[in-house]
């Protein structure tokens, strides 16, 4: 038994509404925590490619390190980074930050 989970909240990625969605990992793992269980209690993650695009956004829960959902799911989908939601900033594995960037619609 996997003792970590991860779900896909929203994809990023133009075209059709793809199977990503809601795909939850690790794969081939049985006794998963309940989607709404890491949602509700996990860390809020996002999948980057090499242009620094967001193609995935999830949370994880359980014990793990930080790359599980980029190297479970997010390397054989075209992302090569994964950065982690720390308040105002998204926090990468290397220690680097990015502000957040909050949009007003009126």
């Amino acid at each position: 038994m996997s003792k970590y989970t991860w779900v896909i909240t929203q994809d990023d990625v133009p075209g059709d509404v793809s199977s990503a969605f809601a795909k939850i990992g690790p794969t081939g793992v049985g006794n998963r925590m309940s989607l709404g269980q890491v949602i509700q209690d996990g860390e809020h993650f996002r999948l980057l490619d090499g242009a620094g695009e967001v193609k995935y956004t999830g949370y994880i829960n359980g014990d793990y390190a930080g790359p599980e959902p980029l190297e479970d799911f997010g390397r054989e989908h075209g992302c090569t980074d994964i950065e982690y939601d720390v308040g105002d900033r998204w926090a990468a594995l290397d220690g680097s930050t990015r502000e957040k960037i909050m949009l007003s619609v009126h």
